[in-house]
């Protein structure tokens, strides 16, 4: 997976661009971390399949910075979900509008 370029929400749906595709998603957690928050989106990849992209803010040097990264799974024979791959967390410019 190329690295995102943005992700942009409202209510529980989400849209995550990169590299010239726009993916939907459906968030699947919001919650308060730290100073900021934690948000988990699911989608499906055309090529790395169902994935998880997580963007959250913390607290740095008394300023709130944040970190994306996406997770990659597999389904077993059974249903059960592994993660296949990642992408480590890298900084995001984060612009929150009401």
């Amino acid at each position: 997976m190329a690295f995102i370029d943005s992700v942009s929400w409202q209510d529980s749906y989400a849209t995550i661009a990169n590299g010239g595709r726009s993916l939907q998603g459906t968030i699947i957690g919001k919650r308060e971390h730290g100073e900021s928050f934690k948000l988990s989106i699911m989608y499906e990849d055309p090529i790395m399949g169902q994935s998880e992209t997580i963007v959250f803010g913390y607290t740095a040097s008394s300023s709130i910075s944040y970190r994306i990264g996406t997770v990659h799974y597999d389904l077993l024979e059974g249903g059960q979900r592994v993660v296949s791959s990642m992408s480590g967390f890298v900084d995001a410019i984060c612009v929150l509008i009401d």
